[in-house]
């Protein structure tokens, strides 16, 4: 690996260190829990998921919206799993293009 990338391991390492010591230092547990949460993985806030819900039920092909998973991983950077159940009677051949107009429509 080359010293740029050691050297940014190490400054990310310093900065997470310093992020759960300064709750200790400052007396302020928010900054932890954000950290923490952003660490681990947060989910995205339930207006997001309500705006995603309501795109995909826009299609008349879509049914209802079963399961939605959602992890942040970075300003603007969401891992995004939805489960869409069709309506009866949507051609097996359909079910592509159902797919790809909901993708479209959630990612503007």
């Amino acid at each position: 690996m080359p010293v740029t990338t050691y050297g940014a391991l190490a400054a990310n390492r310093v900065i997470a260190v310093a992020k759960f010591a300064a709750p200790e230092v400052t007396g302020s547990s928010s900054m932890l829990s954000e950290t923490r949460a952003r660490i681990m993985g947060e989910t995205a806030d339930a207006k997001v998921v309500r705006n995603v819900s309501d795109t995909a039920l826009r299609d008349p092909a879509v049914d209802r919206v079963s399961r939605m998973l959602t992890l942040h991983f970075g300003p603007g950077e969401r891992l995004l799993n939805v489960e869409l159940r069709l309506r009866d009677g949507v051609p097996p051949d359909d079910i592509p293009d159902t797919v790809e107009r909901a993708q479209r429509r959630i990612r503007k």
